[in-house]
């Protein structure tokens, strides 16, 4: 065994934690980073595409175009993807009279979880900018959206729409410092 394996797995983590940020600095990395995989580990690739479908980060069509599956097959397999692992979203979550899914008694809303995720990409990162809410809280938020992704872009969209509207800025919220 590699005595410096658990070392290599703390610093892999780390790095992958930050990957979000990394790639919206430099997209051009990410098509690089996804063949790599693809080529050194395709079951790995496969995952992290549904994963990122089941999360809304990607559309349906460049997920199915990046597994070289047509959309039926790339439905089936995300119907797969969510049918074996089905996250609990109950007591956690209402839906307002908007329509709009919040954490339980909590003004949050889902979409801004998720957008804030999309942002700092950890959970840890998420419970210090809501310290109101659990970690549970927080979990049953983004299963939620993974259930739901056309419904929480649906959101995020129209959130980003009207700050146009009105002529403010879409900006990045500051991520609180986890140090």
């Amino acid at each position: 065994m590699n005595p410096d394996g658990g070392m290599a797995t703390h610093a892999l983590v780390a790095v992958l934690q930050r990957l979000p940020s990394l790639i919206g600095s430099r997209p051009e990395v990410a098509a690089e980073l996804l063949d790599f995989l693809k080529r050194r580990d395709p079951d790995l690739h496969r995952q992290a595409v549904l994963h990122a479908l089941h999360l809304g980060e990607i559309a349906t069509d460049d997920a199915a175009s990046a597994l070289g599956l047509d959309i039926p097959a790339m439905r089936s397999a995300l119907a797969d993807l969510r049918s074996s692992e089905p996250p609990s979203t109950e007591g956690e979550i209402a839906v307002d009279p908007q329509g709009i899914a919040r954490i339980q008694g909590t003004i949050v809303a889902v979409w801004e979880l998720v957008w804030r995720f999309r942002q700092s990409g950890t959970v840890e990162a998420l419970t210090a900018a809501f310290p109101a809410l659990t970690e549970a809280q927080v979990r049953a938020g983004l299963a939620y959206a993974g259930l739901h992704p056309e419904e929480i872009a649906r959101q995020i969209l129209a959130y980003e729409s009207h700050r146009r509207q009105v002529g403010l800025a879409v900006v990045e919220m500051p991520i609180p410092d986890q140090g």
